[in-house]
């Protein structure tokens, strides 16, 4: 039998992470930004389960170019990688035998994350801007 942890709140995964690599010069710059998550609760059931996201990783890039004084040239590319999402139930309670069992938490790794519910790609998301100052 696994434990069930009941202190776990909704989107708050119990680990982030976050890095990011600048260059600027002359009015020029580039950003890649690293993030991750580990698994997250997003909504309980006392009676059911709870439904789960998987942890996911994304890559997100930006530069922008200085043409002159006054004109500026930037793009922006957001899940570069394509990163999707995904989530998936866990059961409160298994019964068998008669006998009710917990399932316990993937976040303590005794619980299956195999049931999937929802699997779906968000896709990338590109900007190209132009900013011009007069």
């Amino acid at each position: 039998m696994g434990g069930q942890n009941h202190c776990t709140t909704t989107y708050t995964p119990e680990h982030s992470y976050n890095v990011t690599g600048f260059w600027e010069k002359d009015g020029h710059q580039i950003r890649l930004a690293y993030q991750g998550t580990t698994d997250q609760l997003v909504q309980r059931s006392w009676e059911n389960g709870s439904l789960w996201e998987e942890g996911r990783k994304t890559l997100d890039f930006s530069a922008s170019y200085k043409v002159n004084n006054y004109m500026t040239v930037s793009l922006q590319v957001a899940n570069v990688t394509d990163e999707g999402v995904r989530q998936y139930f866990t059961s409160r309670f298994l019964n068998a035998g008669g006998q009710t069992f917990s399932e316990g938490s993937p976040l303590e790794g005794d619980a299956t994350k195999s049931r999937t519910v929802y699997a779906y790609k968000t896709g990338r998301t590109l900007r190209l801007n132009t900013r011009i100052n007069f």
